[in-house]
């Protein structure tokens, strides 16, 4: 895809996702570092608005070698005096 088409897509895609309370990806391939990163922070931004939660660890993994970056969310946040611990493949379709 041409630059000025990414950049399109990724506006248009900005203004769809700026109202969502969370987003799923469930294709990954083509992304670089830097969308990766930017993924992470999108990440930490919806679980940071939640007033209980209390972010321990957010990471994206390769989900071969537990090395960043890749398509593996492992997360662990606390919700008051509650513990979560959880991973999703990003690159794999959510389930439901």
């Amino acid at each position: 895809m041409a630059r000025p088409d990414k950049a399109a897509t990724v506006a248009d895609l900005k203004g769809q996702f700026s109202g969502s309370a969370a987003v799923v990806l469930t294709e990954y391939r083509g992304l670089r570092v830097k969308d990766l990163k930017e993924l992470r922070r999108g990440i930490l931004e919806i679980l940071g608005a939640e007033p209980l939660a209390k972010i321990e660890y957010l990471e994206l993994v390769d989900p071969d070698t537990f090395s960043p970056p890749g398509t593996l969310a492992v997360m662990a946040v606390w919700i008051g005096n509650t513990r979560l611990i959880d991973n999703a493949d990003l690159a794999q379709p959510f389930p439901g």
